[in-house]
């Protein structure tokens, strides 16, 4: 399999304009986080959850706890505790936050005005034309692609066939995207400060509002509740999806959290935007967080968003992180992530 050469070296991290801030006044780059690689965990600020919690799939290593939706499902009593070292993929795209797999083998996301998909041996197809910047970009139910474009204020669909039209517009400045099982479609709103829920149809229900800078989004439909980043504040929030105050989950420390993955546990990974790194939020049956987040890789260059692998070539077990320089990496995170369209 064919793997594009990458710099790995720390001089070739890139200062880029913080994801869904086009002022580039978004994001840090400096933390008070200090990783530890004997435990891949780091000295953050978890501001709720309990380290001693009744849990049916607790985690394994040194945290107590755990998972309360995992169970019996392999991998999560033994996930990786440790930071691990990230491997280079490929580095065919350019000008793209956030990544999709299309579950017929390749890796969706922008390249310049085009959504290509490449696949395990970097052989790139032209899906759509698509200018300016992109940010949330994520396949629903109906095998349509949705990507919210901030500088638009809009969410599009992109058909298989290459047609792209609004699916939702008039958001300030669409940043996450994550379409459910159920045919909505959930987008964070940076400028706008809300957590807003589409259904099939584009309708829009306000989720939460008055928020700061929220970003990634993720449903759980075990729990029935809504992940969600704040981006210039490093916090993990959740909310029910029917609307109401949000409940802080979590904090890294000095972090810029972007983009949210959740693993078939029930755990959710958050993406640093402002360091390039991946944390993982060990979370108990009623969302809490068991112990501190995990720091699980840093990245050479820089990445926002990060996707379990789907279709054949990519592996179901590795988180895939990715950003708009156009590198795509891979670590192995010991567990399947949760059902996606």
């Amino acid at each position: 399999m064919h793997r594009s050469a990458l710099l790995l070296s720390a001089a070739s991290v890139l200062v880029l304009v913080a994801c869904g801030d086009d002022s580039g006044s978004g994001g840090s780059s400096s933390s008070t986080t200090t990783s530890t690689s004997t435990t891949g965990s780091s000295s953050t600020t978890a501001t709720s959850g309990s380290g001693s919690t009744t849990s049916t799939g607790g985690q394994g290593g040194e945290n107590t706890g755990g998972s309360g939706t995992g169970g019996s499902i392999p991998g999560c009593d033994t996930l990786p505790m440790a930071e691990l070292t990230p491997e280079a993929e490929t580095d065919v795209f350019n000008g793209s936050e956030d990544l999709a797999f299309d579950g017929q083998g390749h890796i969706v996301a922008k390249n310049g005005n085009e959504i290509i998909a490449v696949d395990t041996n970097d052989m790139t197809t032209t899906i759509a034309t698509l200018s300016g910047q992109a940010y949330g970009l994520r396949y629903g139910t109906t095998g349509d692609l949705f990507v919210a474009r901030p500088n638009q204020g809009t969410v599009v669909r992109v058909t298989p066939n290459g047609t792209v039209t609004d699916f939702a517009t008039g958001i300030a400045g669409p940043n996450g995207v994550y379409p459910d099982l159920d045919g909505n479609v959930w987008v964070t709103a940076f400028g706008g400060g809300e957590v807003l829920r589409y259904d099939s149809t584009g309708a829009e229900s306000v989720i939460a509002s008055g928020q700061n800078s929220p970003n990634g989004v993720v449903y759980d439909p075990t729990r029935d509740v809504v992940f969600f980043t704040s981006y210039s504040q490093g916090k993990l929030l959740r909310v029910d999806p029917v609307g109401g105050s949000p409940v802080e989950v979590g904090t890294v420390a000095g972090a810029a959290l972007d983009g949210l993955v959740m693993d078939a546990c029930g755990n959710v990974y958050a993406v640093d935007q402002g360091q390039s790194r991946l944390f993982r939020f060990d979370l108990d049956a009623a969302g809490d967080l068991v112990g501190t987040p995990v720091l699980l890789a840093t990245f050479p260059t820089n990445v926002a968003n990060a996707q379990f692998g789907k279709g054949a070539g990519w592996e179901p077990n590795k988180l895939y992180a990715a950003g708009n320089p156009g590198d795509v990496y891979s670590i192995d995170a010991g567990v399947a992530g949760a059902e996606v369209p």
